[in-house]
């Protein structure tokens, strides 16, 4: 297996972005306010009523790239790195977050990429305790490798 990427997506079609990151402490790495101009990718076909947010979106991300020295190898111990990383990023705020989800969308999200064809993935024990903690439920998706 390796790693591919672990994300936190907050969004509220009426709360702020700006009061996740008051509540939470944590600058996020993506922040936008609903009705914030998109940026229109490199095709500009885009469609005129997407280019502007509709909800408010605060996301932390962490991907698994030689630059952020993440497990890019088929390596079974580390295949979860950047969920270990972004699940430390929000240790203790467990009942922030219960209070968040009261207003806002959150999801919690772990891709990879299988090794082979049919795979298993074996999610630590303390990982899933810190996911619990946090009271948070875990989108999992493996991807084949591609041939």
């Amino acid at each position: 297996m390796i790693d591919g990427q672990a994300s936190l997506v907050i969004t509220s079609g009426t709360y702020t972005a700006a009061d996740v990151t008051r509540a939470l402490g944590i600058q996020p790495d993506l922040s936008a306010e609903k009705g914030d101009l998109r940026a229109r990718g490199n095709s500009g076909a885009e469609p005129i009523r997407r280019r502007f947010y509709e909800t408010s979106v605060w996301a932390l991300e962490v991907d698994s790239t030689p630059a952020t020295m993440m497990a890019v190898d088929e390596d079974s111990a580390k295949g979860f790195a950047t969920l270990h990383a972004l699940v430390d990023r929000l240790l203790g705020r467990g009942e922030t977050l219960t209070q968040i989800r009261q207003y806002y969308t959150v999801a919690l999200s772990w891709y990879g990429t299988a090794a082979e064809g049919q795979t298993t993935a074996l999610l630590p024990s303390a990982l899933l305790r810190d996911i619990a903690e946090l009271g948070l439920d875990l989108v999992v998706t493996l991807y084949p490798r591609e041939q």
